[in-house]
């Protein structure tokens, strides 16, 4: 289980460097071609929206699995231990179960969009959407995988840190 849940944070974190780095280099030969060279190009702002799309969704599972995501922990912090180990193993189930909701439909609209490409490269479009499946896939994955950790009395977050630091 640890090797496979490692090959998987290693690959969306390679998918996510990835992304930023065809963001990085989609812009700055764009402003290249643009400013030195007179003759913008037209493929270099669609494939750095495809990069874009690809890195928020891989961004969004590599903080689920990090379990990093924005939380407000106000009213949190003021419960007991059990009181607060039901509300992480609820909140986990309740994202996981969002995320096999939006995995459903993002897979109906993906088939809708086999045919479908993009105006300047012919891309098909079902690959922008595709990030959508891979990126909730994770989130679902991590998410379920978080609520059973934390039922069993484990603190997933404290595992990360630690796994990180070896």
């Amino acid at each position: 289980m640890k090797r496979l849940d490692k090959a998987a944070d290693y690959a969306y974190k390679a998918m996510l460097a990835f992304t930023m780095f065809g963001i990085v280099a989609c812009v700055t030969l764009q402003i290249i071609a643009r400013y030195a060279l007179s003759s913008p190009l037209i493929w270099t702002d669609e494939y750095s929206r495809l990069c874009f799309c690809w890195a928020t969704f891989m961004g969004a599972a590599v903080a689920s699995r990090e379990d990093s995501h924005l939380e407000v922990e106000f009213f949190y912090e003021r419960f007991g231990k059990k009181t607060k180990k039901v509300l992480d193993v609820c909140n986990h189930l309740l994202v996981g179960g969002l995320s096999c909701s939006v995995l459903y439909y993002g897979a109906i609209k993906v088939f809708k969009e086999a045919g479908a490409r993009s105006t300047a490269t012919r891309t098909p479009v079902a690959v922008f959407t595709a990030a959508l499946l891979i990126g909730f896939l994770g989130i679902a994955v991590y998410s379920f995988i978080a609520a059973i950790r934390y039922a069993k009395g484990e603190n997933p977050r404290a595992d990360y840190k630690e796994a990180i630091e070896e």
